[in-house]
């Protein structure tokens, strides 16, 4: 008998699948050319030095993180006085709540509108976001076999499988007060795809198309997406969900689109991580 849990997966699993297949068959019926880029996409208002500033601005982050741990440290407290889901909260507010106010500061800089950045601006938000969970079971399969024979791979050559500081916290918080849980939800379901989306998808993503190709930026941003997660069992996967991502924001040159699949994953794995099940 399959866990509630695990039955959820499941469904998930199979849904994901089916929508797979209506992709399939368009993509059979295209003759399986390159999706075309939205006019969104191509009309981003982006430029390299714009790339580079959240570039520098992402590598000082992590500093001040250490930096923080370094005084700590200084003052007597132990690397581990904190239980993990504090500090990833604390990377959080520090990492990305940041990213997120200097792009809508170079967006306002750009004269963009804050809506249009998040994808409002052309109207049917509702829509965006069907799109996005509809996109999500659509990626999830992929990304869960490549988990698995990577996984697997690993294992064959004799590499230690640690899991992200972010799962470890995430299955800390199970035990934890109410308000940690809501917390941490908040922060992983909303406050990293956004910051996240915004950088990798909303500027990256254009900036390296328009220098490289579309299919070169793609496979550049997800290998930087994936890598800089810092943890080896995540690698494969995702990078097969940034190439998701990546090609959803493509298609449709809505950030919300991307932010909505990106969300719906983190709360999926945040769900089975705190039910036990991942």
């Amino acid at each position: 008998m399959l866990a509630p849990a695990e039955r959820v997966v499941l469904v998930f699993l199979c849904a994901g699948l089916g929508v797979d297949g209506v992709l399939l068959l368009r993509m059979i019926a295209s003759r399986f050319r390159w999706p075309s880029r939205s006019v969104a996409f191509m009309m981003h208002p982006w430029r390299l030095p714009d790339l580079g500033l959240l570039a520098s601005v992402a590598l000082l982050l992590p500093m001040v993180v250490y930096g923080w741990s370094s005084i700590l440290y200084l003052l007597g407290y132990p690397p581990d006085f904190l239980p993990a889901q504090y500090e990833m909260l604390r990377s959080i507010l520090i990492l990305h709540v940041p990213v997120i106010a200097l792009v809508m500061a170079l967006a306002r800089l750009r004269g963009v509108p804050t809506v249009q950045v998040f994808g409002f601006g052309a109207g049917g938000w509702a829509w965006k976001t069907l799109l996005g969970v509809i996109l999500c079971l659509a990626v999830l399969p992929m990304v869960v076999a490549s988990r698995e024979l990577y996984c697997l791979l690993l294992t064959s050559t004799h590499v230690a499988i640690e899991e992200q500081p972010v799962v470890t916290a995430v299955a800390a918080s199970a035990s934890a007060s109410w308000w940690v849980k809501a917390l941490l939800v908040i922060m992983t379901g909303l406050a990293v795809p956004v910051a996240e989306e915004l950088v990798f998808r909303g500027v990256a993503l254009p900036v390296l198309s328009d220098r490289l190709g579309t299919g070169a930026a793609v496979l550049a941003v997800s290998l930087l997406f994936a890598v800089l997660h810092i943890t080896v069992v995540a690698y494969v996967p995702l990078f097969v969900l940034s190439v998701g991502l990546s090609l959803a924001y493509i298609c449709t040159g809505s950030i919300l689109v991307v932010i909505v699949m990106h969300s719906a994953f983190n709360l999926i794995s945040v769900a089975l991580t705190m039910s036990g099940e991942l």
